[in-house]
């Protein structure tokens, strides 16, 4: 069984203004709302688990979620102080799941066919992460702003979410994290930082995470030109 942990806890400080960005309009509903959707319709999801901060569930409770109708499950449960401390958290409230699929609440365009491919590209191998492969030319610079070098993109890939991963070797992945005091950038990190290997799982380019008032602005670009329905 696959349990999706949809983590919102970001304060939002990029964006600005007095609203999360998780919660701000996108075509008429929350980001958040329509993460969630997507994965409500993703076949190869049995429940949901949301993080967000504990301030936010009364909330969350009370206007999100009855405006938000889902055929599956819902665990709510109160993030952390950090991203990494809400997944963990989110791993706690999904004690019977066999297999998590962490993504970050703000990443609304993700498609239902690219959470699957990645579930599947898990099973695999016990790790996966959805990604894109770096199309632009890369260039190094130094602290000054000065080109140095160019980076050859060749196997170079954007890091997205979903994240799946086998639930049994994410905790221990996040328990040896804390153990040492680490803090990563995301859930492959700390698996690798087991030795466990983590396959790609191609995405497409579409699935942002809107973080800025320009990240919103596409967005709203995108529904404006078909490119989500719900």
């Amino acid at each position: 069984m696959v349990t999706a942990l949809i983590v919102a806890g970001g304060s939002g400080v990029r964006m600005g203004g007095a609203v999360r960005k998780q919660y701000m309009d996108l075509g008429g509903k929350p980001v958040l709302a329509r993460t969630l959707h997507v994965f409500d319709t993703c076949p190869d999801i049995a429940r949901i688990v949301l993080a967000a901060p504990a301030g936010d569930l009364p909330y969350i409770e009370s206007v999100l979620l009855p405006g938000t109708p889902l055929e599956k499950e819902l665990r709510l449960t109160a993030g952390g102080s950090t991203r990494q401390d809400s997944v963990f958290n989110g791993l706690l409230a999904a004690k019977d799941a066999d297999w998590v699929a962490v993504h970050d609440g703000v990443r609304p365009f993700v498609t239902a066919a690219e959470i699957s491919a990645c579930v599947q590209t898990a099973r695999e191998c016990g790790a996966a992460m959805l990604a894109s492969p770096v199309h632009e030319t890369v260039w190094r610079a130094d602290a000054e702003g000065f080109v140095v070098e160019g980076v050859d993109r060749s196997g170079l890939w954007l890091a997205q979410t979903p994240q799946v991963f086998e639930r049994g070797l994410l905790v221990r992945a996040h328990l040896r994290a804390r153990e040492e005091g680490c803090q990563g950038t995301d859930d492959a990190g700390l698996v690798l930082r087991l030795g466990h290997p983590v396959r790609v799982a191609p995405g497409g380019r579409n699935n942002v995470k809107i973080t800025t008032p320009a990240d919103l602005e596409w967005a709203r670009g995108m529904l404006e030109a078909g490119g989500k329905e719900y």
